[in-house]
């Protein structure tokens, strides 16, 4: 964990970041933009809305990451200059929840590199 991070509950200002970086990871080329953001964003707005979600914030409000879980994860998202300090964890950590919805590459990549 990076000193001076903390792991907190999500909060509406988050919103926009956890709504964009999503929607950004998932976003199958080709398609309009717009389109993708509203109709992907709503499926993030439920799971915002329906299941749990921290964030990791360097304070200030600046947010290095997030976790989106209800029974499963949902999303997992850290910036690329603060991955490899165990943010990741922290989050699936706090939210107790560590099966995917989606094992894609990335996440068995994770896992690998972290171990059991």
């Amino acid at each position: 964990m990076i000193p001076g991070v903390v792991v907190r509950p999500y909060q509406r200002s988050d919103q926009d970041f956890v709504l964009d970086a999503t929607c950004n990871v998932r976003y199958p080329r080709g398609l309009p933009w717009t389109d993708w953001r509203y109709a992907y964003g709503s499926l993030v707005s439920f799971w915002l809305d329906n299941g749990r979600c921290v964030v990791a914030d360097a304070g200030d409000d600046t947010a290095l990451g997030f976790a989106v879980a209800d029974s499963l994860v949902r999303m997992v998202y850290v910036k690329r200059e603060f991955r490899g300090h165990g943010l990741g964890a922290e989050l699936l950590g706090a939210l107790g929840v560590w099966t995917p919805h989606d094992p894609n590459r990335a996440w068995q990549s994770w896992v690998k590199r972290r171990g059991p």
